[in-house]
């Protein structure tokens, strides 16, 4: 953390966020690991701060994937935005067989029986489609299932038959071996400073749920890979309402194997009372827009990087712009900051639509 123009000698990977008593906050990058968390009301300014740091964030060629809920991030410069199912198609051996079986039980849920053959075996199946070619279909689990190797029972592998027949049909997987990999995408868009966007604005929070984790454990894969390679360039995720697609215990998990692996996170909520509470004790910066309910204070206040009083008192007078920042940023010491505006030609994409905003207002 420094309050010069980011030239001092210390601060090795400057990134500006804001103003303090009228001088340049000046962040060094590296002390965004690895547990970030940004929390406020709606409309407190929690995703500009968000935006803020990420275009600092990817000139430095980091990669950056975003998990978007809003379509907050999706039409940011820099962004290569996903859509599964348009512009996208997600890879078995990536997402696994939980996305499948979402998918599948979204559009036409198993029998009980069926379930169960299907889950039994289809594992089976695509860890031998892996070692022989190294690339899973659903289309080989089709071809299983029309021979009828599921189970040994004709309506059950007719029924797993026509269940995967549509899935194939969908378009949503991907069935060509030399498409590119998310972790592909992913560092072709860190190498253009930009970022990753996957939207989940359309997509039903069941399949949602399998979809995060599968590209998670992507990610996480992608820094064993950064490991094994000795180039370090470990990624970092931000998450959006992480709790509305992600188990608490998956987020714990993954807090705890990111420490470890390399990975960074960012969650974003106005909602801290939705995610576990041994999130605010592992959480290494904390970002707070303003809080209106005490309840939302007290618990940011278990963060234990300052004393509770004045991380409440802090949390409860800021103003519009106002940030309250404490961490590794800022050396443990709790401070309030005026965020910068967003580069231009970042447009402020959160903003609230309403009937009352346009050229009405005048008449």
């Amino acid at each position: 953390m420094s309050r010069d123009n980011g030239t001092s000698p210390e601060v090795a990977f400057p990134t500006r966020f804001g103003t303090l008593c009228g001088e340049q906050f000046v962040i060094d990058a590296r002390k965004l690991d690895k547990v970030n968390l940004l929390v406020g009301d709606r409309e407190t300014g929690k995703s500009h701060g968000a935006k803020v740091i990420l275009s600092e964030l990817t000139p430095y060629e980091m990669p950056v994937l975003v998990f978007d809920l809003n379509h907050e991030f999706a039409h940011l410069p820099g962004a290569m935005t996903l859509r599964v199912g348009d512009n996208y198609k997600v890879q078995l051996g990536e997402v696994g067989l939980s996305f499948l079986s979402a998918f599948i039980e979204d559009s036409n849920p198993f029998t009980e029986t069926a379930r169960g053959a299907f889950e039994q075996n289809a594992p089976r199946f695509i860890e031998a489609e892996r070692k022989a070619t190294g690339f899973p279909t659903v289309s080989y689990l089709l071809e299983q299932a029309e021979q009828g190797r599921f189970w040994n029972n004709d309506m059950v592998n007719g029924a797993i038959e026509q269940r995967l027949r549509s899935v194939v049909r969908s378009g949503i997987f991907e069935e060509n071996p030399s498409a590119p990999t998310l972790q592909t995408i992913v560092e072709g868009a860190s190498n253009d400073r930009g970022f990753v966007d996957i939207d989940l604005a359309e997509v039903p929070m069941g399949r949602a749920r399998s979809l995060v984790r599968g590209f998670l454990r992507q990610m996480e894969r992608m820094c064993q890979a950064e490991t094994r390679s000795g180039r370090g360039r470990y990624p970092a995720v931000m998450l959006e309402e992480t709790h509305m697609y992600t188990a608490p215990e998956e987020i714990l998990n993954l807090i705890s194997r990111g420490r470890h692996l390399g990975l960074t996170l960012f969650f974003m909520t106005n909602t801290p009372s939705r995610l576990p509470e041994d999130v605010l004790r592992m959480v290494d910066n904390l970002f707070v827009t303003g809080l209106t309910h005490a309840s939302d204070r007290r618990l940011i206040a278990k963060s234990a990087l300052s004393d509770d009083d004045t991380l409440q008192a802090l949390a409860m007078g800021l103003a519009p712009e106002q940030t309250l920042v404490v961490g590794k940023v800022t050396n443990r010491y709790p401070l309030v900051v005026e965020v910068n505006g967003l580069p231009k030609g970042w447009p402020t994409t959160g903003a609230t639509k309403s009937f009352w905003t346009p050229a009405r207002n005048g008449k």
